[in-house]
């Protein structure tokens, strides 16, 4: 009676092939599901930094405003104070830059896009404006508001199926 304690060449290289096979048919996938996590993770940054926004100016008497610049893919957070408008000493003041790939751009509103800008002020109420994420497979998120009372919120194509 003899004790196989190994595999043969042949059976490892039988293990690779399939292998290969597996995560060539896995990896197209796999990007596109990266993809769409990059798009949701900027819009839910997006929108966290309008409700800080919204709730600091608020807090504080105090305008805010959302900075975005379409052309870059860049967006930041600032304040007004009595020698005029400061970038913010906190996490969300920090310049932020969309992922490679990923397009902003100002959607059936005036006023943010001709400024560059979102104002938030102190007694509750906010440009309206949608800000349209997009990235390189035609996904789309929105980040949008459609009163000045009312917070900003994360809108999908699919919530227009419904």
């Amino acid at each position: 009676m003899t004790h196989r304690h190994a595999f043969s060449l042949l059976e490892l290289i039988a293990v690779l092939a399939i292998m290969a096979v597996v995560l060539a048919v896995a990896m197209p996938r796999m990007q596109g599901f990266s993809a769409a996590r990059r798009i949701e993770h900027t819009a839910v940054e997006i929108l966290a930094m309008t409700r800080y926004a919204q709730t600091m100016a608020a807090t504080e008497g105090r305008t805010y405003r959302l900075h975005v610049d379409t052309i870059e893919g860049r967006y930041y957070l600032t304040v007004e104070s009595d020698e005029g408008e400061m970038e913010l000493r906190t996490d969300h003041g920090e310049w932020r830059r969309a992922p490679a790939g990923l397009t902003l751009e100002w959607r059936d509103t005036l006023e943010p896009s001709e400024r560059g800008y979102l104002s938030f002020a102190p007694d509750g109420e906010n440009d309206v404006a949608t800000l349209r994420l997009t990235d390189r497979n035609e996904n789309r998120i929105e980040v949008r508001n459609l009163s000045p009372s009312e917070s900003f919120h994360i809108h999908t194509p699919r919530e227009d199926e419904l």
